[in-house]
């Protein structure tokens, strides 16, 4: 049957067929090649359409992991401006703390002198002094 189906030299075993049992072979034939190459067919057509679902599914799933990938690569550069900006704040303002008690200890004569003394209270405002009288 698997001969007839395929097609190699299907007309002999048909004729040696029909030599035997009669002109129903042809008909049993005809039959066979019909439904046995429309199986075959609907085989090979859902054998290549898993394999094309199986690549679209890789396909998208390299897709996500791609987009993943870029959006942590740019939150992680996001973030590493982030710590740079306040790295940068944070050493401004201790540089500037450290240029005013180098000013201060030179109006002090002692040079490069750092104090852990809390600052000064800030002047007091008009209303503070009303309050205050």
């Amino acid at each position: 049957n698997f001969i007839v189906i395929t097609g190699d030299d299907w007309n002999t075993i048909m004729y040696n067929t029909m030599r035997k049992i009669g002109g129903v072979a042809a008909a049993y034939f005809i039959l066979l090649i019909i439904i046995g190459r429309y199986a075959i067919l609907s085989m090979l057509t859902a054998i290549v359409f898993e394999e094309v679902e199986r690549d679209s599914i890789a396909v998208v799933k390299q897709g996500v992991r791609t987009t993943m990938l870029a959006v942590f690569k740019f939150e992680r550069a996001l973030m590493n401006a982030h710590y740079r900006f306040f790295f940068y704040k944070w050493y401004a303002y201790i540089h500037a703390r450290k240029q005013e008690s180098a000013g201060a200890s030179k109006q002090s004569g002692v040079l490069g002198q750092v104090t852990l003394a809390a600052p000064p209270p800030p002047p007091k405002s008009r209303w503070r002094k009303f309050m205050d009288d």
